[in-house]
């Protein structure tokens, strides 16, 4: 049985969130930042290697590069 967040629900966990980042440093909200970068890069990342089967690692970050706009030489991707 899948159940759908209630309104009250949403707004209780936000309202949690925004808490939590008031009571972050600035170095703390920005590695949090880069942390949502690099997750999000994860994800894209797989999405990728599920649209094209055998696609090399190479090309599945030049891929990634591609969809985020970034020159070779803006960013080093570490992928764990």
């Amino acid at each position: 049985m899948h159940m759908e967040p209630t309104p009250e629900l949403i707004d209780a966990l936000d309202s949690e969130d925004i808490e939590q980042a008031r009571r972050m440093t600035p170095s703390q909200k920005l590695r949090a930042g880069g942390d949502l970068f690099d997750d999000a890069c994860r994800w894209t990342l797989a999405g990728i290697r599920a649209d094209h089967p055998g696609i090399s690692e190479t090309d599945a970050i030049a891929e990634l590069k591609r969809r985020v706009a970034l020159d070779d030489d803006e960013i080093e991707l570490e992928m764990d």
